[in-house]
């Protein structure tokens, strides 16, 4: 068995996609964006390939462009590239955005209508899934449970922010009937 190669040799058909996958993928734009998200960053090449086709590139040249509106449905999974977006409940700002984050999460994951208003508070670009597009994302390696994670850690985030100063526990902080 001779354990050389032959430059001659053709290639195989896998070798042919792979280096057809690194073409596409070195050209894509969203690519670069998608690997600077830390839920992203550790994909495979073919699952950013995947997860690239599934979303759309936005922006957003004017502050104050309404993303989500508190009560009604929403309909778009917006992941943040550039810029900043408030989130804000009844009008009272709880917390700001940046690149790398995902906004829509809980509304898309349970059907019910958005819980909160998020409004760009300076020109921001985006990575934005429809619906559609958002079920599909949830299928590709383990996306759906980084989602989920990443909406529990900022769960718990909100918890420990509105805890008072020296509580033991988040739910200490609650008001007392």
């Amino acid at each position: 068995m001779n354990l050389t190669t032959d430059a001659r040799r053709p290639q195989s058909v896998a070798d042919r996609l792979n280096q057809r996958l690194r073409q596409v993928t070195e050209r894509d734009p969203k690519l670069s964006l998608l690997r600077g998200i830390p839920m992203f960053a550790e994909l495979s090449r073919a699952d950013l390939a995947r997860v690239a086709g599934l979303v759309d590139h936005v922006t957003m040249p004017e502050p104050g462009e309404t993303l989500i509106r508190e009560g009604a449905p929403n309909r778009t999974l917006v992941i943040l590239t550039e810029g900043e977006a408030e989130v804000s409940l009844r009008g009272k700002v709880l917390r700001r955005h940046g690149p790398g984050d995902l906004l829509g999460l809980p509304s898309l994951l349970d059907g019910r209508e958005a819980g909160v208003t998020v409004r760009t508070v300076t020109p921001a670009r985006a990575l934005v899934a429809s619906v559609s597009q958002f079920e599909s994302l949830r299928a590709v390696a383990d996306l759906d449970l980084r989602m989920r994670s990443s909406l529990t850690e900022r769960l718990r985030q909100d918890y420990l922010t509105v805890a008072r100063p020296g509580a033991k526990h988040p739910a200490s902080a609650l008001p007392t009937a």
